[in-house]
């Protein structure tokens, strides 16, 4: 398990957001539209507009601050009525080259038979973008109102298909918290399981300061935030540079008590 600070992942909705996040402290930079769901999907030109934004923050001296871009739910690639909508992601990802990329697996286990196909499902979409950059698989907390598999169903198909991190979020963004939906001691065998296969273990679903202790219990290697960050807490107004760097101290003093 790690000994270190967690890194601080800010989801960020356009280049004002993303600046702020930067200049607050964040350790990876996340790309996507709050109103469109957990993983809502931003525009190429939200997309392009944040990664020359960024280009500044590197140098040969500095590495570069990673950049997370969440593709929206696999049921969205699936869907042929969105065809349209898309058809420029790829191309605009490999001029991106993020670190990570990210797809939501809600409503892919709407019965029992689909516990067989979701897997296929999701690999398939992810052959569309081919590159260097590393997989999260994300495994929704309240996978039984997202219509998701299991969080232990897509830890072990992180292993089985090689990605870099598990993320632990919620679905649905309403008042509850990843801590009203996984117990301690899930929380901890997930933590154990990670480690052992040595994949990253991500947090998020409503972190706030307050929440900070408790999840620090479980030591993860990265927290992911968006409402605790933004103006009133409220996800779907505006990051603000400020809460960013108050978060980001939380994490430190959270760590060293």
């Amino acid at each position: 398990m790690s000994g270190n600070v967690p890194q601080l992942l800010v989801s960020v909705r356009d280049t004002h957001e993303a600046l702020a996040a930067l200049r607050g402290g964040a350790d990876i930079i996340d790309v996507k539209e709050p109103a469109s769901g957990s993983l809502g999907r931003a525009s190429v030109d939200v997309i392009s507009g944040i990664t020359d934004a960024m280009l500044p923050w590197s140098s040969d001296q500095l590495p570069a601050i990673p950049l997370s871009l969440a593709l929206g739910e696999v049921n969205e690639w699936l869907d042929s009525g969105t065809a349209s909508q898309i058809a420029d992601v790829p191309t605009v990802i490999r001029r991106a080259q993020p670190h990570f990329l990210k797809l939501g697996l809600a409503g892919l286990c709407a019965d029992i038979t689909d516990r067989v196909t979701w897997f296929d499902s999701w690999m398939q979409v992810r052959d569309r973008f081919p590159g260097g950059h590393a997989w999260v698989a994300v495994a929704y907390a309240d996978a039984v109102r997202a219509r998701a598999p299991s969080v232990a169903e897509v830890c072990e198909a992180a292993v089985k298909s090689r990605c870099r991190v598990l993320l632990v979020d919620t679905f649905e963004k309403d008042e509850s918290t990843l801590l009203d939906w996984l117990t301690g001691d899930e929380l901890g065998r997930l933590r154990c399981m990670t480690t052992d296969r040595r994949l990253l273990f991500a947090l998020a679903g409503r972190i706030s300061a307050a929440t900070l202790p408790r999840l620090a219990e479980f030591e993860p290697d990265i927290v992911a935030v968006r409402g605790a960050v933004c103006d009133r807490g409220v996800r779907t107004s505006t990051i603000s540079e400020g809460r960013v760097r108050a978060f980001r101290d939380a994490l430190q003093l959270t760590k060293s008590q």
